[in-house]
C-alpha cells in the first residue's frame, strides 16, 4: 500500500515568525539558525523542502534557507551600527 500525500508539514515550535540572534561583522555563508518541520506522511510524501522569500520592505538576500536541512544561512554581513533589526523573510516548507 503507497502513502497517500495526505499530510501539510507544520514547523515543529507552530511559530510562523522565528527570531534569530545575529552576530555583527558576521561571514557570508555563515549558519545563522535553523527552522525545523515535520510531515506525518511516509517515505518520499514526507521529505521537506525548505525555501525563503522576501516580505515587503525586507531587505533582498539578507537570509538564505539550505533547502533540505532548514539552515538559515547569511547572505550578507551585518553591522549593527548600519542595521539593529532585520525583518527579513517569509519562510515556507512543503
Amino acid at each position: 500500500m503507497l502513502d497517500d500525500n495526505d499530510h501539510d508539514p507544520v514547523f515543529v515550535d507552530g511559530a510562523t515568525v522565528k527570531l534569530v540572534q545575529l552576530t555583527e561583522n558576521n561571514r557570508v555563508g555563515e549558519v545563522v539558525g535553523r527552522v525545523t518541520a515535520t510531515d506525518a506522511d511516509e517515505g518520499l510524501n514526507a521529505r521537506l523542502t525548505y525555501s525563503v522569500r522576501p516580505v515587503d520592505g525586507s531587505p533582498d538576500n539578507v537570509l538564505d534557507v539550505v533547502d533540505d536541512s532548514g539552515q538559515l544561512v547569511a547572505t550578507s554581513t551585518f553591522d549593527y551600527e548600519t542595521r539593529q533589526e532585520y525583518r527579513c523573510c517569509s519562510l515556507n516548507v512543503r
